[in-house]
C-alpha cells in the first residue's frame, strides 16, 4: 500500500495527465507554414514593386537631368560663340567700335551669370567664366589703348587659351561622368548624343 505522500504525488501525476489531454485536444495549434508562407510572398512581391518603381524612377532622372544638361549646354554654348566673336572683331578689325563691344560682352557675362545651372556643371561654368572674363579683360585693354602692344595682347591671348583649355576639359569630365557619350574633333568642337539625338559644342 502506498504511503500518504506517494498517494499524494499519485494524484497530482493523474491531474497532470487529464489536463495533458484536455488541453491538447481542445486547442489546435496552427501550422507555423502557413504565415511563412504567406509572409514571404508578400516581402517578395513588395520587393519586386519596389525595385521596378525604383528603376523607373532613376530612368526619369536621368532622362530629365540630361535634358536639363542640353538646355543649359546649348544655351551657354551661345553666349559663349557670341563672346568669342567679339573678341576676335575687335583684335582683327581695328574699326570697331570697342565700348560697345566691352559693353556688349559684359552683358553677356551677366547673362551667363544668371543662368541656372545644373549642379554637374558648376564647375565647367566657373571654368568657361574665367575664359569670358579673360576676354573682357582683352576687350578693356584694347579699350585703353590706343596703340596695341603685340607682345602684352599675345600674353593675354595666351592665358585665354589655357582658360579655354580648362573650360572644355571640365565639360569632357562631366559628359563622362553623367555618361554621355562624345567625340572631340580636331577643331576643338565636342560632338555629344543625347536620347540618340546628336548635340555640338
Amino acid at each position: 500500500m502506498l504511503t500518504a505522500a506517494q498517494q499524494k504525488v499519485k494524484r497530482e501525476l493523474e491531474e497532470l495527465q487529464t489536463n495533458a489531454l484536455f488541453h491538447s485536444d481542445s486547442e489546435a495549434v496552427p501550422p507555423a507554414e502557413g504565415h511563412s508562407l504567406k509572409k514571404w510572398v508578400y516581402l517578395t512581391i513588395g520587393f519586386i514593386g519596389f525595385m521596378f518603381i525604383s528603376f523607373f524612377l532613376t530612368i526619369e532622372l536621368l532622362t530629365s537631368n540630361h535634358e536639363r544638361l542640353t538646355s543649359y549646354l546649348s544655351i551657354e554654348q551661345n553666349y559663349y560663340r557670341q563672346s568669342e566673336k567679339l573678341l576676335n572683331v575687335s583684335i582683327e578689325q581695328s574699326s570697331t567700335d570697342m565700348e560697345k563691344a566691352k559693353a556688349n560682352h559684359t552683358l553677356l557675362l551677366k547673362r551667363l551669370n544668371a543662368l541656372e545651372t545644373p549642379s554637374s556643371l558648376k564647375a565647367h561654368k566657373k571654368e568657361l567664366r574665367d575664359a569670358m572674363e579673360q576676354r573682357l579683360d582683352i576687350l578693356t585693354y584694347l579699350t585703353s589703348v590706343k596703340n596695341k602692344d603685340s607682345l602684352m595682347l599675345n600674353k593675354k591671348l595666351m592665358e585665354l587659351h589655357i582658360k579655354e583649355e580648362l573650360a572644355m576639359d571640365s565639360l569632357l569630365e562631366v559628359l563622362a561622368q553623367e555618361k554621355i557619350k562624345y567625340v572631340m574633333k580636331n577643331d576643338g568642337t565636342i560632338n555629344y548624343w543625347v536620347d540618340d539625338k546628336k548635340y555640338t559644342y
